[in-house]
């Protein structure tokens, strides 16, 4: 099966629907009401599912000295100033520390755990 390259959240059918090719992605887009068209990021979780804008990742560090598992989520979003797929590390998450996905990747494991709509 062909990867599917967007994927399209229907607040109206509480849905996500995905879609290969951009045109019919953004004509179904328009057509509809209330929805948000999240692009593929090219980039795979540590089980290997595609990560798409809007998805909710997952790290999980050990803290060496309390020997305890430290949980972190980010939210995925596209970034204009660095031209690409970012996580926000800042404390408040206001995007003030955007770092970027494919590095995030390659430096830890993170798994997608939902998306911004479930």
């Amino acid at each position: 099966m062909a990867q599917m390259n967007y994927r399209l959240w229907s607040h109206k059918d509480k849905m996500m629907v995905y879609f290969n090719d951009s045109a019919f992605a953004e004509h179904y887009h328009l057509e509809g009401t209330e929805q948000k068209l999240m692009k593929f990021t090219g980039l795979f979780d540590v089980n290997k599912m595609p990560i798409f804008e809007g998805d909710i990742l997952l790290e999980r560090l050990e803290d060496p000295e309390s020997q305890q598992a430290i949980e972190t989520e980010y939210e995925v979003i596209y970034s204009n100033q660095h031209a690409a797929y970012v996580i926000d590390e800042s404390y408040h998450k206001d995007g003030s520390y955007l770092f970027p996905l494919a590095e995030a990747l390659a430096s830890s494991k993170y798994k997608i755990i939902r998306n911004i709509y479930r």
